[in-house]
């Protein structure tokens, strides 16, 4: 079956959706929670996203890290900083 997702979701409702980019993966969303707000006709709301988890430099704890060596994670050095 095809819904909108404009049509008002229910606590338990479970959505399918299929997520492509060159391999298919079948999803199957549940509502836990929903929030119904004012009106936009062409607008779209970002609620909320994932934000990515940063990592520490490797040796000193402090810079963010902004590569891995895949080699040397094993050995907890491998988050590596600009420098």
């Amino acid at each position: 079956m095809n819904y909108q997702l404009k049509s008002a979701p229910e606590n338990g409702m479970n959505i399918g959706y299929e997520y492509d980019f060159g391999s298919t993966t079948d999803l199957i969303i549940t509502v836990s929670n929903y929030r119904v707000g004012p009106w936009k006709k062409d607008k779209i709301t970002l609620l909320a996203r994932n934000n990515p988890i940063e990592y520490l430099y490797s040796k000193c704890g402090k810079k963010a890290a902004r590569s891995v060596c895949p080699e040397c994670i094993y050995d907890e050095t491998g988050f590596l900083c600009e420098d």
